[in-house]
């Protein structure tokens, strides 16, 4: 069963399908109960910490890599505040994108600040991919 929030309106995650994390207190789900949810490698910063033990993995994650912030209708809004980029279903996103339900999100690149947004990059060994799924 969905869980909803205080306005009846269906509650969202990002569930992890890459590689289990290597790295203590990283997260595999990522539930927005709050307005604003921070991603990123900070974890005094962040509300979701994403890292990993390998070296390049970690340094594609920005120390505050991302926002998700839930507007007054439940759209559930993704701002790529990073160095390395988001992708969403494998394209470079700018700025900000509207998740939907079964969206793949991938935090980093190695070479992410190269690539142009709009660019299609598939990356099967990304540590930080996740799904949009409802709760």
């Amino acid at each position: 069963m969905e869980r909803q929030n205080c306005s009846k309106q269906t509650m969202y995650h990002l569930k992890r399908i890459g590689p289990a994390p290597n790295r203590p207190r990283v997260i595999n789900v990522m539930d927005f109960f709050k307005v604003t949810s921070l991603i990123g490698r900070n974890a005094l910063q962040v509300d979701f910490y994403i890292d990993s033990n390998e070296r390049m993995q970690s340094h594609m994650i920005s120390r505050c890599h991302a926002r998700v912030v839930r507007q007054q209708n439940n759209d559930h809004k993704l701002f790529d505040d990073s160095l390395n980029g988001i992708f969403v279903n494998h394209i470079k996103i700018r700025g900000c994108v509207i998740l939907c339900e079964g969206d793949r999100v991938t935090f980093g690149h190695p070479v992410g600040r190269d690539i142009p947004f709009g660019t299609w990059e598939r990356q099967v060994n990304n540590h930080h991919q996740f799904i949009v799924s409802p709760h």
